[in-house]
């Protein structure tokens, strides 16, 4: 069975943007935004050789051959396959990545995502589900609390400080679903 996903862009860093992936992506007919080395080809020269100024964008292709847009912003150099979108967009966009991390890094760490052992895809997938449900009402709560900065700190006073918390589910969510 292949998965029909239509993503508006796909996102990584610099680790993962090697030059097989970004033709699979672009041959998907995916957008992708990413960092990219310093030391990458871009129009056959080093990215950070390219052009000396700190701040640039012009259009070229890859070694591969894969036309794409190429940022530079100080040390930092971004690649798009969508060549028409704006420099100042795709750094934009690319911001979100972060916030990307930041929730795995939550459902990991406070969900406890990495504690998954289920070998039936079902069951995985109903555990995934809950720990999105479990983040989404941790940061509700976080964000009906003002004195908490972060979710670490509101877990941290729940557990520490006995701090009461309603934890009831939205009526809009229902637990059957999951089950």
């Amino acid at each position: 069975m292949r998965a029909k996903l239509k993503p508006q862009f796909v996102f990584f860093d610099s680790g993962f943007a090697n030059q097989k992936l970004l033709k699979r992506i672009d041959d998907y007919g995916w957008a992708f935004i990413s960092r990219i080395t310093k030391t990458r080809k871009f129009n056959d020269i080093a990215m950070w050789r390219y052009k000396k100024q700190g701040f640039w964008n012009d259009v070229g292709l890859l070694s591969n051959g894969l036309k794409i847009r190429a940022i530079r912003r100080a040390d930092k150099f971004f690649v798009t396959n969508r060549v028409m979108i704006d420099a100042s967009e795709v750094v934009k966009l690319y911001g979100k990545r972060h916030v990307i991390e930041e929730v795995f890094r939550v459902l990991k760490q406070e969900c406890h995502w990495d504690r998954c052992q289920l070998r039936c895809a079902e069951a995985y997938e109903r555990f995934l589900s809950l720990g999105c449900v479990s983040f989404v009402k941790w940061e509700s709560l976080r964000l009906s609390q003002p004195s908490f900065s972060t979710i670490y700190n509101l877990r941290r006073s729940v557990i520490f400080d006995q701090t009461m918390l309603d934890f009831s589910l939205p009526d809009s969510i229902s637990v059957e679903a999951f089950l």
